[in-house]
């Protein structure tokens, strides 16, 4: 289902350069994108009821509204004015431009951090769509026409950040917290920790990071009574109890991974990451996880 949809999106939005440019011929540029939106919007909202979905309230709906502005009053508007003398096509190239801008845009505001994956395809899709559109470049073409499209895709990159951007929540701050943190902790120091946002007490509506924690060592007996590892061992050991140890058929499988992992590293020696002993690991690590929007959290 998600996939028609999308499919549809395209269909629908791959066209609207070529509907506008119709339009233009027959309606002045602002009466054309008014009835764009007077039919739009009862269309939406009639979708709004028959879902019963909620309508934004709060910061979601401010952000609704300047969602609105850029999108459809500033967006829509230079769109259609610069359509009068624009190509279709070269609108069309000028707003593939929107993923890149909102990729620029978003990190700028600190929405989301600048993936270099994300820039490629974004470079890609320009691409893409230029090639398509390639017969109709030419550079006779009034800059005011292309100033105006192009800071039509401009807002429309500003609108999806601002929608994004907004904060549905009653507590003031709360998009300056950190995430939620639940650490598993091994030997020597086993145990588990939560670090969530509390709510403070009182009549004040802020949040408070709070840590809940599970101690094993001073959960279950005292810091004297712990057994080493290999007390245990040798104790399993010498009572002729296997459960910690590992069967033959296991060890096997594992060398067979291993070795997948050291051939590997003989035929791409240059893959190989080296780092100093004592250090958080490789600069690659870091990029690596941080693509994502990700990163290590230090102990």
């Amino acid at each position: 289902m998600q996939y028609a949809a999308f499919v549809a999106c395209c269909l629908i939005w791959g066209s609207t350069f070529l509907a506008i440019r119709i339009g233009n011929q027959s309606l002045p540029p602002e009466w054309a994108a008014t009835l764009r939106l007077v039919l739009a919007a009862p269309l939406l909202s009639l979708v709004v009821l028959i879902r019963r979905d909620r309508w934004p309230r709060g910061e979601a709906l401010k952000a609704a509204i300047l969602f609105g502005v850029f999108n459809f009053g500033v967006n829509l508007g230079l769109l259609y004015w610069g359509e009068r003398v624009v190509p279709s096509g070269i609108a069309a190239v000028l707003y593939a431009t929107v993923p890149l801008s909102t990729a620029f845009i978003a990190a700028a505001l600190g929405v989301e951090r600048l993936q270099p994956r994300k820039l490629v395809a974004a470079i890609v899709a320009i691409a893409g769509v230029a090639t398509i559109f390639a017969g109709e470049m030419r550079l006779d073409v009034p800059f005011a026409g292309l100033v105006a499209v192009f800071l039509a895709a401009t807002a429309a990159s500003l609108s999806s950040v601002v929608l994004k951007r907004a904060p549905q929540t009653f507590f003031p701050g709360a998009d300056r917290l950190d995430p939620n943190v639940l650490a598993i902790r091994i030997q020597p120091d086993d145990g588990i920790s939560l670090r969530f946002a509390a709510k403070a007490p009182g009549a004040t509506m802020q949040l408070q990071e709070v840590d809940m924690n599970f101690l094993y060592r001073s959960s279950f007996s005292r810091g004297d009574d712990q057994v080493d590892a290999y007390e245990r061992l040798l104790l399993d050991a010498m009572l002729g109890d296997r459960t910690l140890f590992t069967r033959a058929d296991e060890v096997e499988q594992a060398w067979k991974w291993a070795e997948d992992i050291q051939e590997g590293w003989s035929q791409r020696p240059n893959n190989v990451h080296f780092y100093p002993a004592g250090s958080w690991g490789p600069a690659w690590a870091d990029s690596f996880i941080e693509r994502d929007g990700r990163q290590w959290r230090r102990l």
